[in-house]
């Protein structure tokens, strides 16, 4: 099926689903999906800094663009029971209906990932029986049932960050044209992506040189004992972050690596954008690697080595997303 995220997954299942055999890496670049974003999640007893590589409209860009529209479900002001019930009632209507839930509620994944809460899974459901769903989740070899109570538990988890709140979505047609991927759709949904990433106040490279000075603050200004505790917890969740969220292990950037190769396969010129990806897709997996031998380290030199990989990733975000834009650019003047 290829190599994506379960939201990619789910996206590419709906739209076989609808005639449309698209991978989960095309999905992610035709989506513009590719990002940087960070904010600091203060629920907890200590600041943690959640990052995420990819975009939020990923999935709502790409079926725009495949003449579908993405209708939202869930109510977070409305009971778990409320939300079931329209679930069931768009399961009975034979829509297949994407959920997010929190995967520590789903015995398979608790088995998979170990007993951790992360609230940013997803997976489709659709026919019933009396107590179950159909399942398809991209993180399991192959589609099977779920008890709806399962379901339920995990749309209501309240665990941060990345709570459900009973979102979910099914799609549905706009248009009676026929969707075709060609090298003009490619190299639009490059250009505007690499745009958005090297231009946006708000995220992207701005976003990245941003995080960096906002963990070297919240490390300089904590003291001692608590900033060792930080640093402990946050590591580990800078980890997970990065290799566990997709199935490429690099924070997105294999996959959109991927992508690129597949527009070649159209016709596409991105050569250098792919060798660049290549080599910073190694280095967030290095990264990752990496923070595992840092609990050996003191702690001035955990933030001197964590401050270190942020200034070479930057760097390496910076040529291969100008080098992507460039390409792009080129490409859509010579069709």
């Amino acid at each position: 099926m290829g190599l994506g995220d379960c939201n990619l997954g789910a996206a590419s299942y709906l739209l076989k689903d609808k005639g449309l055999n698209i991978t989960p890496e095309m999905c992610f670049g035709i989506g513009e999906g590719y990002g940087f974003s960070f904010w600091v999640e203060k629920s907890n007893r200590l600041p943690i800094v959640v990052i995420m590589g990819r975009t939020r409209s990923c999935e709502e860009n790409l079926f725009r663009k495949c003449g579908f529209n993405q209708v939202k479900i869930g109510n977070p002001f409305k009971s778990s029971d409320e939300n079931s019930l329209e679930l069931e009632r768009l399961v009975n209507q034979n829509h297949k209906v994407c959920v997010q839930v929190d995967r520590y509620y789903v015995p398979r994944l608790r088995e998979k990932f170990g007993a951790s809460h992360c609230g940013a899974h997803c997976f489709v459901v659709s026919s019933k029986s009396n107590d179950t769903f159909s399942l398809f989740d991209s993180l399991l070899p192959q589609e099977r049932e779920i008890e709806k109570e399962t379901v339920a538990l995990g749309r209501s988890s309240a665990y941060q960050p990345f709570s459900p709140e009973f979102n979910g979505y099914y799609i549905e047609s706009l248009t009676n044209k026929t969707f075709e991927i060609d090298k003009n759709l490619l190299y639009e949904s490059v250009q505007k992506n690499m745009e958005k990433y090297r231009q946006d106040d708000n995220s992207g490279l701005c976003a990245l040189f941003s995080f960096k000075n906002q963990f070297n603050t919240i490390t300089r200004s904590l003291p001692s004992v608590i900033c060792e505790k930080f640093l402990g917890v946050q590591i580990g969740f800078l980890i997970q972050l990065i290799s566990e969220l997709e199935e490429t292990h690099s924070f997105y950037r294999g996959i959109y690596k991927n992508f690129l190769i597949q527009a070649q396969q159209i016709g596409c010129n991105f050569e250098s954008s792919i060798r660049l990806f290549e080599e910073l897709e190694k280095h967030w997996v290095a990264i990752s690697n990496r923070l595992y031998a840092l609990r050996d380290f003191s702690l001035s030199e955990k933030i001197s080595i964590l401050i270190t990989f942020l200034d070479e990733v930057y760097e390496l975000e910076d040529c291969a997303t100008k080098a992507a834009l460039q390409e792009a650019r080129v490409g859509i003047q010579s069709i």
